[in-house]
């Protein structure tokens, strides 16, 4: 992903970013159901999500090159989920895309190698689901609902480039 920040009146910062997630390991795998009698069930599923998140909060600067900082605010997510269930005789498809505004708290630290350049770090929590949706795929005669839940952490890490001196 990409980050925007401003900051202001010294200890207050706004900033946006965009980011691009998907599934990259697993997507696959055996469950079992009991319909009176044990089944086996391959899986596959995949999921892939773009967000634009909008925070605004405190950066507290530390000594010469330490800088953390805390802030809340929205995002607008926006998800596609798939998944195929086949149990030998019958194969089962959905695909589910929409929208949410989660809630979004972040945690981030900044070791400043130069005046312009740092290293950072972030942790980020969001809270939010879309509304019920219906699925897309109608290729297995079967309508199916659900929603994408954005709730969950995500770990940034990465180079910080400050276009004027702070």
């Amino acid at each position: 992903g990409i980050a925007f920040k401003m900051l202001f009146m010294e200890y207050y910062q706004l900033r946006i970013a965009g980011n691009y997630t998907r599934s990259v390991s697993g997507g696959e795998g055996t469950s079992m159901y009991n319909d009176g009698a044990d089944h086996l069930v391959d899986c596959e599923y995949s999921f892939l999500m773009y967000d634009v998140p909008v925070t605004i909060g405190l950066s507290i600067p530390f000594w010469k090159d330490i800088k953390i900082a805390f802030s809340c605010g929205l995002a607008y997510a926006y998800a596609t989920y798939k998944n195929e269930f086949d149990d030998g005789t019958t194969v089962s498809k959905g695909e589910f895309t929409g929208w949410g505004l989660p809630l979004v708290i972040l945690l981030e630290g900044e070791y400043f190698i130069t005046d312009r350049i740092a290293v950072s770090s972030s942790l980020v929590y969001y809270r939010g689901s879309t509304k019920l949706i219906e699925d897309d795929t109608t290729s297995d005669g079967i309508t199916d609902y659900a929603r994408l839940n954005f709730t969950g952490y995500r770990y940034n890490a990465g180079i910080t480039f400050y276009f004027m001196t702070i």
